[in-house]
């Protein structure tokens, strides 16, 4: 991550924008300092100053809430769990390159830094025994949409019509599954890793970790497995072949992330801007309240095995 500490306003980034982009190939991401996030469409501005358009949040997978314009909270989960590092949307069609988080409200008792991890330097460091066959044979993300539990299927899908998600699902590459009870079952297989599009670069792309019930809490997992039979678990990962992931692999890619993981110490007015490519992003847990929003831009779509080209 690279600090950019002389651009403060959305007119700077516009007349920085080549030297932002120049920062974010060479490192992932960049920190600015002292913008003034109090108007609701200040982080949107920051947005189309570097060329973008809000993008609409769409075939969520955590729960975040719109404040106005395509900008939303970060994820609504408790401030005692960690979000562990992930590439954002790399499970669905499209998916943004770019990533902006806006801190109106740093944790006030304590932690909630955002982690940035460069997807390059985990892809070198990752055991190549471990990554071939993720390169090989790319990865199944797999929901359950269980009533009561979770994001339901009509908030994702934003419909409440079967018929009408077995149709998006078609258009958007998800194999949608009807059980009983009104349960929801998708599939959506993908690449664990894409060439970045200006850079060329084979990045560590994907969302093993966050989707496999082995990096849940301990207590999280026991009351998962009360509630619902196994292997229904609301997310989960394979191997694009249906083969389970080893919690082995989870495990490793959890350590080296850790690792390579730079945490982003909030301060009132920091900006943020991710390449969604070139590195991963998670959260530590947190007390008091924290108020960090995030909007996204320039969307992508995958092409083949581990291309994609803007949609």
């Amino acid at each position: 991550m690279k600090a950019l500490d002389t651009i403060t306003t959305p007119q700077d980034v516009a007349e920085a924008s080549g030297e932002i982009l120049a920062a974010l190939h060479d490192a992932g991401a960049v920190l600015l300092r002292g913008f003034d996030l109090t108007k609701p469409d200040a982080l949107g501005e920051v947005v189309r100053a570097f060329g973008g358009s809000p993008l609409s949040y769409q075939d969520a997978a955590t729960p975040r809430t719109e404040v106005g314009g395509q900008v939303y909270t970060s994820t609504d989960y408790p401030p005692s769990e960690e979000i562990e590092l992930h590439n954002e949307g790399c499970y669905s069609e499209m998916w943004p390159a770019y990533l902006y988080f806006g801190c109106v409200t740093p944790a006030g008792g304590g932690g909630g830094a955002t982690t940035i991890a460069d997807g390059r330097r985990l892809l070198e460091e990752l055991p190549p025994d471990l990554v071939a066959p993720l390169r090989q044979k790319g990865v199944a993300y797999v929901r359950t949409y269980h009533p009561r539990l979770g994001l339901s299927w009509e908030h994702v899908f934003g419909t409440d019509d079967p018929a009408e998600v077995t149709r998006l699902g078609a258009l958007r590459g998800i194999e949608a599954e009807w059980l009983d009870g009104g349960v929801l079952r998708t599939r959506q297989r993908r690449p664990a890793t894409v060439r970045h599009l200006r850079t060329g670069e084979e990045c560590w792309f994907n969302q093993v970790v966050a989707f496999h019930p082995a990096a849940l809490p301990a207590d999280i997992r026991t009351a998962l497995a009360r509630a619902v039979p196994a292997g229904m678990a609301p997310k989960q990962v394979t191997y694009g072949d249906g083969t389970p992931i080893e919690d082995e692999v989870v495990a490793e890619i959890r350590r080296v992330a850790r690792k390579l993981s730079e945490p982003i110490e909030w301060r009132e007015g920091d900006v943020a801007i991710v390449d969604n490519v070139l590195a991963a992003h998670g959260r530590l847990p947190y007390r008091g309240r924290r108020k960090v929003l995030v909007s996204m831009s320039h969307a992508m779509a995958w092409t083949g095995a581990d291309e994609a080209v803007p949609a």
